[in-house]
């Protein structure tokens, strides 16, 4: 994902954000749950952070790093302002979003209820970011489409930006 003048300052950071092995490993340690890869709106640390209730801006996009979800397609969902995604066989296919790390009970609960609805939690391995160039696949979840496939629109002409 390519920083844009356009983004919020806060999430333009944590898309330059990138961590050497050793506060990977500490991000990782974190937390006694899985890092989670968000995708839509949640990229944005105002909007993670306003959802899970931390009023901290800053603190969440150190928790935050870039990351890429592969074998998954986003779609838009027909008559929202966000996306969904779901797996895919191609292998081509791929998401690009934010591992957020460290979250806690309380913070996660506040996820869930917000996604329950028309998503699936589920787990998955992501490609993060790493300073010196490489990546490295980890666990994670992720909440993929769990409502009517009939709602998602894939739009390659288009498809669901944060800018958009």
């Amino acid at each position: 994902m390519e920083s844009k003048s356009i983004y919020p300052e806060s999430f333009r950071v944590a898309l330059e954000q990138k961590a050497d092995s050793k506060k990977f490993d500490e991000l990782f340690g974190s937390s006694d749950y899985l890092p989670v890869f968000v995708y839509g709106s949640l990229i944005l640390p105002s909007v993670i952070d306003r959802v899970t209730q931390q009023d901290d801006v800053k603190k969440m996009v150190v928790r935050m790093l870039p990351a890429r979800l592969e074998k998954h397609q986003r779609y838009s969902v027909e008559v929202a302002d966000y996306p969904a995604i779901l797996p895919t066989k191609n292998a081509k296919q791929v998401v690009d979003g934010m591992l957020v790390f460290g979250l806690n009970s309380e913070e996660r609960g506040c996820l869930d209820r917000l996604e329950s609805n028309l998503y699936t939690l589920e787990k998955v391995q992501v490609h993060a970011a790493l300073s010196d160039g490489e990546s490295r696949l980890v666990d994670a979840e992720v909440y993929t489409w769990g409502g009517d496939r009939d709602e998602l629109e894939e739009n390659e002409d288009k498809p669901w930006s944060i800018s958009s």
